[in-house]
């Protein structure tokens, strides 16, 4: 079986590569007593890692996220009634993966967190990414927003770091991403209806399916 290797990956794998040989050259310098040689070899190394640690801190706070170019499905949902403002949805996500949510409210509602690399990134292959955060239930009378029941679930998977938090915490990222935007749709229920759920550079829609 192939492993694909995504270009995060490979930015991240090649300079640890290239450390670790930078590092066992270090060390045979520093054995013939060529320390000039090894110190040299040494700070390379150190360059490297942190440019390995880097590329490796983005592509475990983008992981979740898919890429795509022009528009793409993000989900097909399927809504059933329950009662009146109380419905269920269930979403198929483009790897296969279904999960139903019961909803409270009178329209569904997705929202989704957008990354588009600044053009250095792009070059280096990295491309415009998406990842669905939240679905929840949407009143249409403004009395019955504030103060009836809600619902929201997350949609999004957990990561051991966000993307957000991140870049605010390192900011030279920020000369790699272009922009980064929430967008979100909301649409009507109504028993047996489908939706694809929509993603494109201008943000989300839902397409009502026949």
């Amino acid at each position: 079986m192939t492993i694909p290797l995504s270009p995060l990956l490979v930015l991240t794998l090649a300079p640890l590569l290239i450390a670790l040989v930078l590092l066992g050259y270090a060390l045979g310098a520093a054995r013939r007593g060529r320390w000039g040689g090894a110190l040299s070899r040494l700070l390379t190394v150190v360059v490297l890692l942190l440019v390995a640690g880097l590329f490796g801190a983005i592509s475990l706070a983008t992981h979740g996220f898919r890429v795509f170019t022009e528009e793409a499905v993000a989900a097909t949902v399927e809504i059933r009634n329950l009662e009146p403002q109380l419905f269920n949805a269930l979403f198929t996500f483009p790897d296969g993966r279904q999960s139903g949510f019961q909803i409270m409210g009178d329209q569904l509602y997705v929202d989704a967190q957008i990354v588009k690399w600044h053009p250095v990134a792009t070059a280096i292959g990295l491309r415009t990414a998406y990842q669905l955060e939240r679905v929840g239930g949407r009143y249409l009378l403004l009395d019955h927003e504030q103060t009836r029941p809600r619902t929201v679930y997350a949609l999004a998977q957990a990561t051991p770091l966000n993307l957000s938090d991140l870049v605010s915490r390192f900011t030279p990222l920020t000369a790699l991403i272009d922009a980064e935007y929430g967008s979100a749709t909301f649409v009507p229920v109504e028993d047996g209806a489908r939706f694809a759920i929509m993603v494109s550079h201008t943000g989300l829609l839902a397409r009502r399916l026949e």
